[in-house]
């Protein structure tokens, strides 16, 4: 552990003067075994057989002192080849944004792995989180050098968007989490998560009011009126509140934030039918976890309109990407191109947990499969054929931006996106046996005339092909072994 050390402050908002800075230590590996495997490499296996490791997300964690309040900031950056902290010029040295997810993936490990050993650093996260809460319900982002925090910077300005929506999700699942283990933190979470009525119930007064750009209908009453991709983020929390509180004020606002985001998903005469846009005439993975957060909302109230657009995405969309190759964003304009570079894990969290919340509320496990693949993207199922995630250290890169191009860089979110990604599929029964699947170089399995399929082996004898049918918006999973593939290719079949 490192010395500590003091730095005078002037007094900011939500925040004290002075800071108590610590490191908190590598705690080792967190085990999630991969039972069963359904697809395994030549690669060789990490330490103890571990998956999840928490070391380097711990790294970019220090212990600091706000409002006379123990608190954890996460550090944004960690630039290779040492993985010391970096700043982001003009933002600062922590956000709630990464803050926010990071207790939200630990939270759920521990509930998952029954491992409660990182309770403090849980409780420090959250309470950061809640030093750059508003009263009026709105939060600040980013925290500078002496704590100061940032209300200038475009991304951390006090407002109700992007970062207000993870906060509000970490918020509930702290209460979730918590209810039981600590009634009094809880309590705190709880008062603090209620909060978020205000600014939605102004959002909510534009209900089924749409607007009319460029030709399609856009609702008005999502987050910063259009965004998407924010308030599906945003109804993840409010879904972890209704699993505890059967409130009946709250799940009405919730299905009408569902209902925004079924507008804004495209028809099947549109290019790339069923995708959910992220804002007006404008798709990127990230951030897009709408299926995820529907199929969820769907399950808790009831609601098959809600779920069946959730599968509709994951089906006629998500899956087209698993079948022809992860793309990053597309602008709906004369050409309406996916472009696939950048790639980050944060597409892939959207893509793999949007297939996996799909088969957990359809039971369908093709929509296992395939969010096994999507998320094998960490694990070396990419266009570079190389491991994106590390096991022995715990850190992923932080994008993959070519073919053979990858930003060795670590940082905050690139590391929990990851995580969290790798702690829900690891978990599921099907998922986790396709996870280490990779594309595969001898003849695939028959592939169906007018379907576009991409093929994955195991490094044995087994195969499988996930099949896109462009006619039917519809995929299928097909499997067979190397001896079926070679006849079928001396056959002459496609």
């Amino acid at each position: 552990m490192r010395q500590t050390r003091r730095l005078a402050t002037p007094k900011a908002p939500g925040a004290s003067s002075g800071i108590l800075a610590c490191g908190l230590g590598w705690r080792g590996f967190l085990l999630v075994g991969l039972l069963a495997c359904g697809c395994a490499t030549s690669r060789p296996p990490a330490p103890e057989g571990s998956l999840i490791n928490f070391a380097h997300l711990e790294h970019l964690c220090e212990w600091a002192v706000m409002g006379g309040d123990s608190v954890v900031i996460l550090h944004i950056y960690a630039e290779a080849p040492h993985y010391r902290w970096v700043a982001a010029p003009g933002e600062g040295i922590a956000c709630v944004d990464d803050a926010a997810r990071a207790a939200v993936t630990i939270m759920r490990h521990a509930t998952l792995a029954a491992d409660t050993s990182r309770l403090r650093l849980v409780r420090g996260l959250l309470r950061f989180v809640l030093k750059l809460q508003c009263e009026d319900g709105e939060f600040y982002n980013f925290v500078d050098q002496g704590l100061i925090i940032n209300t200038e910077a475009p991304s951390s300005r006090k407002g109700f968007g992007f970062t207000a929506a993870r906060a509000y999700w970490a918020l509930a699942s702290g209460y979730r989490f918590f209810h039981r283990r600590d009634v009094a933190f809880a309590a705190e979470l709880r008062q603090a998560f209620l909060r978020c009525r205000l600014p939605l119930a102004r959002l909510l007064r534009a209900y089924q009011r749409y607007e009319l750009i460029e030709g399609r209908r856009y609702p008005r009453w999502l987050l910063q009126r259009y965004a998407a991709d924010a308030s599906s983020e945003l109804l993840l929390g409010l879904v972890e509140f209704l699993r505890v509180e059967n409130d009946s004020t709250l799940a009405a606002m919730a299905r009408q934030l569902g209902e925004g985001l079924v507008a804004m998903q495209l028809e099947d005469s549109m290019p790339y039918p069923g995708a959910f846009l992220s804002w007006v005439g404008v798709w990127h993975a990230w951030g897009n976890a709408q299926s995820q957060a529907l199929s969820a909302l769907a399950t808790l109230l009831g609601d098959r309109r809600l779920g069946q657009a959730a599968e509709r995405e994951a089906r006629q969309f998500l899956a087209h990407l698993v079948a022809e190759g992860l793309g990053h964003e597309f602008v709906l304009d004369r050409q309406t191109r996916l472009a696939v570079f950048p790639q980050i894990a944060y597409d892939v969290r959207c893509v793999a947990l949007g297939l996996l919340g799909v088969a957990e509320a359809t039971g369908d496990s093709n929509f296992a499969v395939a969010a096994g693949l999507a998320a094998g993207w960490l694990l070396g199922n990419n266009a570079a054929a190389q491991a994106m995630y590390d096991p022995a250290t715990g850190r992923c890169y932080d994008a993959l931006d070519g073919p053979g191009t990858i930003n060795r860089n670590s940082g905050a979110e690139s590391t929990i996106e990851a995580l969290f990604t790798l702690v829900e599929v690891a978990n599921h029964p099907v998922a986790r046996r396709y996870l280490t699947c990779l594309p595969a170089t001898a003849p695939a399995c028959p592939c169906p005339a007018g379907r576009t399929c991409r093929s994955f082996t195991n490094g044995t004898s087994a195969m499988l092909s996930v099949c896109f049918d462009h006619q039917a918006l519809d995929f299928a999973v097909f499997r067979c072994t190397q001896t079926e593939a070679a006849a079928t290719e001396a056959e002459g079949h496609p």
